[in-house]
């Protein structure tokens, strides 16, 4: 009772590949969703980081124009126009980073999200409406121990090639 046709085997064969296709197929799209998600956030992080450099800006041209007006009335030395000056300079620079980091996150969440024959594609504005909030939250660890060993497509690939699990074995 060891013999099969090849009828069986063909369809046993078959049956694996599809089994295989459809995990790699899942694995593809969970890697998709994660890598889309982290470009997400990171468009988020960017726009922030522009944000907190303009900020700097702002208050560096302030300390800027402060100093002048302390070296017009003599209480501060000529000198300490340039310390000023270069502080704008090095905050504009900072800016300037901070709109590149930004272009550079919505290249990256572009080419996962839009088709590249799409006109309009390198024009195209991403703005994000979610708001990053840190919360902690309750784990029940079990749960995720017992979804992770039915979900997990590394663990299903692991178990496809374990003769132990396969039919008659």
């Amino acid at each position: 009772n060891f013999k099969t046709d090849s009828a069986r085997t063909s369809l046993e064969t078959t049956a694996r590949q599809a089994q295989i296709t459809d995990v790699a197929l899942a694995e593809q799209a969970a890697q998709t969703e994660r890598s889309t998600r982290f470009a997400y956030l990171q468009l988020i992080v960017a726009i922030q980081n522009r944000s907190v450099a303009q900020q700097n800006l702002d208050v560096a041209n302030a300390s800027l124009k402060n100093t002048r007006a302390r070296v017009e009335v003599g209480v501060t030395a000529p000198a300490d126009i340039v310390d000023a000056e270069a502080s704008v300079a090095s905050n504009e620079e900072a800016l300037i980073v901070a709109e590149g980091a930004i272009e550079s996150a919505m290249d990256q969440l572009r080419q996962l999200i839009f088709d590249p024959a799409r006109p309009d594609y390198w024009t195209v504005r991403i703005q994000p409406t979610d708001a990053v909030t840190l919360q902690p939250r309750e784990i029940n660890v079990e749960a995720a121990v017992q979804k992770a060993m039915t979900d997990r497509t590394d663990l299903i690939t692991a178990r496809s090639h374990d003769p132990i699990d396969q039919p008659g074995g």
